[in-house]
């Protein structure tokens, strides 16, 4: 649950970067997320499977509006989608599909984020979001791991996830950055054709 909410997080700020977004809709997609934290704990049903439908449907209906009629722009319209569609399933997380959805949501408020912003907030985020992707993903397998075993739960023993499990994904994520970086610039890039 920490680790969703720490990537709706990095979602929420990828979407304030975005242009066209205002500071207000950031702040109260921002509340309804802490509501559904809320609702989490306390463990709660908020939204049932066919009313999540429901407002799936319904939220594409306002992005086709929005995007038609009120911004007229992809990247805008795309923003306010995606983030109303978090809080959403932010309001339903009980499978570890309801978690990857989540996670995936957040991957293209980045993509988004990325088509519109130069800022240099954005590379952190994308750093914070690697470095969450590495570490919810792990969680999940272990998660798994311990089910396929037979375990009566499902719970992580003590002691796995800890200080040094942390700073072995911040290594990995370093790692992964330089090592993409490294690419970047020693590999040749031309443009032919199309793309030239």
């Amino acid at each position: 649950l920490i680790t969703a909410y720490y990537m709706a997080a990095i979602g929420m700020a990828a979407v304030s970067l975005v242009d066209g977004i205002s500071p207000a809709f950031v702040a109260v997609m921002s509340g309804a997320a802490l509501l559904s934290l809320a609702a989490n704990i306390r463990k709660r049903e908020v939204i049932a499977g066919r009313l999540w439908n429901i407002l799936a449907i319904a939220v594409f209906l306002l992005f086709a509006l929005d995007y038609f009629v009120v911004s007229k722009d992809i990247v805008t319209a795309a923003s306010r989608f995606l983030t109303v569609l978090l809080v959403l399933k932010l309001f339903g997380l009980k499978t570890d599909r309801d978690y990857l959805t989540a996670y995936g949501i957040v991957f293209f408020q980045l993509l988004a984020a990325a088509a519109s912003t130069v800022s240099p907030v954005f590379f952190l985020l994308l750093v914070l979001f690697i470095m969450g992707g590495i570490f919810a993903l792990t969680l999940m397998n272990l998660k798994k791991d311990l089910s396929e075993w037979g375990r009566a739960t499902v719970d992580i023993p003590p002691g796995i996830i800890g200080l040094p499990f942390f700073l072995t994904i911040t290594a990995v994520t370093v790692a992964s950055i330089v090592m993409t970086f490294a690419l970047f610039f020693i590999l040749p890039r031309m443009g032919a054709g199309f793309f030239e």
